[in-house]
């Protein structure tokens, strides 16, 4: 346990980065903070403040598998629910924007599988809807949905339209 003093509002995502035996922690003032699992001592060994990046409120973070030491995924929310969010590769040496793609709202983490990019959404909580909660998988090239996989998960609904006997769908997004 690493107990965390600063003055803003707790960390929203985190990620472990093996190769310096740290976790990154990203705050929704946009700073990345880097602590040591060797010491656990509550001074960032590695602060990234972001620049140029898209979005307001930062949430998701996950390393680039290929070059980890060098670049971030991070997700970046809207002020409000209806905002758009936006997933965001960052240079981790300097905290520059290097690619961004509008996401929908409430991205709450994202992670590496294998060679895809994973962002899970809550977007169906923060409206109140009956769907908008999803996982979408992204290209790590573009920060663009690959659609057509299966990857988009929401609520939907089938109904039988009695005077015609057509099903008529609904709400289904893939």
């Amino acid at each position: 346990t690493i107990n965390l003093p600063i003055a803003v509002s707790g960390p929203n995502g985190c990620v472990y980065d093996s190769a310096n035996d740290r976790i990154l922690t990203f705050w929704p003032d946009n700073v990345i903070r880097g602590y040591s699992c060797a010491t656990l001592s509550t001074t960032p060994v590695e602060t990234i403040t972001l620049s140029g990046h898209s979005g307001t409120f930062g949430d998701g973070i996950t390393l680039d598998p290929s070059t980890p030491t060098t670049r971030l995924w991070v997700t970046i929310d809207g002020a409000a629910a209806t905002d758009p969010a936006y997933i965001n590769q960052i240079n981790r040496a300097t905290g520059a924007m290097v690619s961004t793609a509008i996401i929908p709202a409430s991205c709450e983490g994202i992670a590496y599988v294998g060679t895809d990019l994973y962002g899970c959404f809550d977007q169906g909580y923060h409206l109140a809807a009956t769907n908008g909660n999803r996982v979408w998988k992204f290209s790590p090239t573009t920060g663009n949905e690959t659609n057509g996989h299966g990857t988009q998960v929401i609520g939907g609904s089938f109904t039988l339209a009695t005077s015609s006997g057509t099903q008529i769908v609904s709400g289904i997004g893939f």
